[in-house]
């Protein structure tokens, strides 16, 4: 409904459909009276939408909720990475043969752009639940906002989220400390995000070179440490996918000078290479 409502003649569109269809097949298509009454009621589609997920805000909640133990873990800084020493086959040598596993396994690779879009679109259609009180909820959500500016609707269309939010939270009473909130977010995403996303990619060629060394020295290893060698992949992945998207759509008002040297990075065919090779290995007749 969001990327309807983007197209700005989408009710001439509709019409014109209406009628090639008409000529096409004959008979009136008893249906397209309800088709134009709900574009025309989704003509702010977050606002229609938030109205009809009112009943079900708190199943909702809860869902988005249930991220506090996955999304914190999938989004921290390079340092924290490697003070954690995660991805590392070899820092605990007497654990090397035991496999890999966790309760959340099916989460693991699940994409961080995915969750931050749950994150981002799931508050704003509960949005009573964000008190400013730093709770869990809170803190997901500034998380999310602090860490792109841009966000994937389809493909290759993307929107641009904080300015969204603003709109949206505008026509609210008494949002004003709410919309300075997301203002602040994002001046720190504009201003921070690219370098954080930068180290980041600095972490895993670093973890993927070792991962891939190790693998191909001990092949047998594969099998227990399996699920390294995924996660490491998806959380690559992401951050491959986060430079191409922001690269293409830069902020719409600029921060730092160095932002726009972080979106540029000359290592990334280095990154691209480890995961290849490490996603090679698999292949290998051992």
């Amino acid at each position: 409904m969001i990327l309807l409502s983007r197209v700005e003649d989408r009710k001439a569109v509709l019409g014109l459909f209406h009628v090639a269809q008409e000529l096409a097949n004959n008979p009136t298509d008893t249906n397209f009276p309800r088709l134009g009454q709900m574009i025309l009621e989704y003509d702010s589609p977050i606002k229609k939408l938030a109205e009809e997920f009112g009943p079900h805000s708190k199943l909702l909640k809860r869902g988005l909720v249930s991220l506090q133990n996955i999304y914190p873990r999938r989004n921290l800084e390079a340092d924290t990475f490697r003070k954690k020493q995660m991805l590392s086959l070899t820092a605990q040598p007497g654990y090397l043969l035991i496999p890999a596993r966790t309760d959340t396994t099916p989460c693991e690779f699940l994409s961080l752009d995915i969750m931050e879009r749950w994150i981002i679109f799931g508050f704003m259609l509960c949005h009573q639940f964000l008190n400013n009180q730093h709770t869990v909820v809170d803190e997901m959500w500034l998380s999310a906002l602090r860490s792109s500016w841009v966000i994937t609707l389809f493909r290759d269309e993307v929107l641009q989220i904080h300015t969204y939010i603003v709109s949206y939270f505008d026509g609210i009473k008494g949002y004003g400390k709410r919309i300075s909130e997301v203002k602040e977010a994002y001046n720190f995403a504009v201003n921070n995000a690219a370098l954080m996303h930068r180290e980041r990619r600095k972490f895993f060629r670093t973890a993927l070179k070792e991962m891939a060394l190790v693998m191909t020295d001990q092949p047998g290893l594969l099998g227990p440490k399996a699920l390294y060698v995924f996660m490491g992949l998806c959380y690559a992945r992401d951050e491959v996918m986060w430079l191409v998207r922001h690269h293409d759509n830069p902020p719409q008002h600029k921060g730092k000078a160095k932002a726009a040297e972080d979106l540029t990075d000359r290592q990334l065919p280095e990154l691209l290479f480890h995961m290849e090779e490490l996603r090679g290995i698999y292949y290998l007749p051992f």
